[in-house]
């Protein structure tokens, strides 16, 4: 399956609702709770869904639950009884090649993300991983395809009471992990535009014809960073124009400002995508160029060679007389006037700049 459709779990021709799980005994799912106030914070792992419930219920205090990984879907379906979420959002937490989106329903807001990572292990290549988020009036949960947690620096923020966090509500936990996301965005667009300026710079001193292949790579991975950035921008505007109780009108300037940052990775993806178009068209300068010095040389060389291959078939013809045949310096005579004519052809080049 290509990245823009990854996952074969689709419940295709089911009815809507329809939980399809993706069961793999390897992976392991990760619960987190994390319920704290302005003092105070608690971090816990439960061991099954129903400890996590369990710990999940004060409403006094801000509950975090962070799940990942994907495996069992049982524990999806427990939670999302539990908070009341509807079936069709569960089943679009599980639907992994989701676009990203924002919806509204009743006392619960449902955000789909994508987190994006750079990898130059085997290769440089992007990676992505859809992130699910709902947010209620004390409460915030995420499920996260993968077991890496994406939303450690939200971690560290809150352990050491970094900022406002602890301070505010749970719409402004949902902006964090949201902002932390987008983040992200900026760190691989950094690599990324390290890539594109060192093509550039080796299309002009170190010209190769992999060169070719690295701006296709690279256009391919700004395809895919842009399929998934341009949504979160619609998702943040989304924010900034909810009339939802949970979404406190001053948060909404932190919405914003998070809005403004996507928008600025888009336009900054548009301008590589410019800066490769640039790219390819001098190196198919620099390829024609190149190929025109070759067809150059050749023709050159057959130039030369053309009035010499016809003095040479004239005496190579087997008249019976042919004066120089019989004559005593016929052979030099014959080798002296071919040195004319090749020294007269470049001669001929020379003055008008062919060479």
């Amino acid at each position: 399956m290509t990245r823009l459709l990854k996952n074969d779990t689709n419940p295709i021709h089911e009815p809507p609702g329809t939980l399809v799980f993706q069961m793999d005994s390897d992976t392991e799912v990760i619960i987190e709770v994390i319920n704290y106030t302005n003092e105070t914070i608690e971090v816990l792992q439960p061991t099954s869904v129903q400890e996590c419930l369990g710990l999940a219920k004060d409403p006094n205090t801000i509950t975090w639950v962070n799940i990942r990984g994907l495996s069992d879907g049982r524990i999806i379906e427990d939670i999302g009884k539990h908070f009341g979420i509807h079936a069709l959002w569960l089943e679009d937490v599980l639907n992994t090649d989701h676009r990203p989106k924002l919806e509204e329903l009743d006392d619960i807001i449902f955000c789909i993300i994508k987190a994006v990572s750079y990898k130059v292990e085997g290769g440089s290549s992007l990676s992505f991983e859809q992130v699910s988020l709902f947010l209620g009036e004390a409460f915030v949960i995420s499920f996260q395809e993968l077991q890496e947690d994406v939303f450690t620096p939200v971690m560290k923020r809150l352990s050491k009471k970094k900022g406002r966090i602890r301070e505010a509500r749970a719409d402004y936990l949902f902006y964090a992990l949201m902002d932390t996301l987008v983040d992200d965005y900026f760190l691989v667009l950094e690599k990324l535009g390290h890539e594109v300026e060192k093509l550039e710079s080796s299309i002009v001193h170190n010209f190769n014809k992999n060169i070719y292949q690295d701006i296709s790579r690279l256009r391919s991975e700004l395809i895919y960073l842009k399929k998934s950035a341009s949504p979160i921008r619609e998702v943040l505007h989304q924010c900034v124009l909810t009339e939802k109780e949970e979404v406190l009108p001053k948060t909404k300037k932190y919405f914003k400002d998070a809005y403004d940052h996507i928008d600025q990775v888009v336009e900054t993806v548009e301008n590589y995508f410019q800066m490769l178009e640039y790219s390819k068209d001098a190196f198919n300068s620099m390829q024609a160029n190149k190929m025109n010095e070759v067809m150059k040389v050749l023709t050159i060389f057959s130039s030369v060679f053309i009035p010499l291959t016809f003095v040479a078939g004239i005496y190579g013809m087997n008249f019976e007389h042919i004066p120089e045949l019989k004559w005593e310096y016929g052979y030099y005579y014959f080798w002296g006037l071919m040195a004319v004519l090749t020294c007269g052809l470049a001669y001929f080049f020379k003055s008008r700049k062919w060479l």
